[in-house]
């Protein structure tokens, strides 16, 4: 067995929390980011709600690139990356496109399935409950693969898209259960510190300056918990091949 399931789905955590310095670089970074964009997003406030939508959205897609793209350095390369395994070149812009990819693939699922679904003609009722059931197991046998890619990606360029796609097979069942792990702690985790910090702090209200800055550590931490399973399992596999290329 190349890796243990159930403990790489924590592997992201234990790099956020085992790297302080390194995670409180990317926080600032993220936060230069985050400041940069706003005021991007300033310069088109007003022109529409199309618009207002990409505001929302293109932060995350960068965000959610770079960090990716950080995570992979750091589990792939931990002795020869630069200041915090920081950097914005290809493997960012890879990434980034990558997570664009996923994103309009993801719409395209939610949108065939429910378009699949009411040919059937099935009671509104009905028809959420299956149309979750088959997004669930549609996402749960896509998880695995989905993992290995952006990794494989980091470290091979675009034919990592197919590296990580074959490096699957046969650890599909570990792979989506490892996702599912990490995804649920990270679920709680947020949830958790909705009700216990957020909600018990008063006189926030709409403060949203406040509650970025409440939220950003958290939020980095979930993006790190989710993308370092895949990274970490990628690793382990590729050590894998390459003890078997050997006696090849």
């Amino acid at each position: 067995m190349p890796f243990n399931w159930f403990v790489t789905a924590f592997a992201g955590w234990r790099l956020a929390l085992g790297r302080p310095v390194t995670f409180i670089t990317w926080l600032v970074v993220i936060f230069i980011v985050l400041v940069v964009l706003a005021l991007l997003a300033g310069a088109f406030r007003g022109m529409g709600d199309s618009v207002q939508i990409l505001s929302a959205i293109v932060p995350a897609v960068v965000i959610g690139g770079l960090v990716a793209a950080w995570v992979h350095r750091a589990v792939l390369e931990p002795g020869g990356s630069g200041y915090g395994y920081l950097g914005f070149g290809a493997a960012e812009f890879r990434n980034i496109v990558l997570m664009v990819g996923l994103m309009a693939a993801a719409f395209l699922g939610v949108f065939l399935v429910s378009a699949g679904l009411e040919l059937f003609g099935l009671a509104a009722g009905v028809e959420a409950i299956v149309g979750l059931i088959v997004t669930t197991l549609l996402a749960g046998s896509l998880a695995g693969p989905v993992s290995l890619v952006g990794p494989a990606v980091s470290d091979l360029g675009w034919r990592g898209v197919g590296e990580g796609w074959r490096m699957a097979s046969g650890h599909r069942l570990r792979l989506a259960g490892m996702c599912l792990v990490a995804v649920t702690v990270t679920a709680l985790a947020f949830t958790a510190f909705q009700m216990l910090v957020v909600a018990s702090i008063t006189g926030l209200g709409s403060q949203t300056s406040w509650l970025v800055l409440l939220w950003a550590p958290v939020g980095l931490a979930g993006v790190v918990g989710v993308a370092g399973p895949g990274v970490a399992a990628y690793a382990k596999l590729r050590q894998a091949q390459a003890a078997v290329d050997v006696f090849d």
